[in-house]
């Protein structure tokens, strides 16, 4: 593995660990909502993006979300696979 690829799995394990903790707080306070702007955060970060369509997403999708989030997907394919391609 080189430097670049070992900086890129840190990004992704520093994210990761964010993310947990970020939703671990909010089900600690029980806001399903703040899950999602977070989401919605985190897309607009990386991909400079719109993520408010993050707020049709139901539940189980969004369970999902963060799995897919730190793999290295583009936009559309992660809108795609959360089967949101409503654009």
């Amino acid at each position: 593995m080189n430097s670049d690829e070992l900086l890129k799995v840190y990004e992704i394990e520093s994210e990761r660990l964010l993310i947990r903790s970020k939703i671990s707080r909010n089900k600690e306070e029980g806001r399903e909502e703040g899950r999602i702007e977070l989401a919605i955060l985190l897309i607009e970060t990386k991909y400079h993006k719109s993520g408010e369509w993050l707020k049709q997403c139901t539940p189980q999708q969004m369970k999902h979300f963060h799995e897919l989030f730190v793999q290295n997907i583009s936009y559309d394919d992660l809108k795609r696979v959360m089967s949101i391609d409503k654009d």
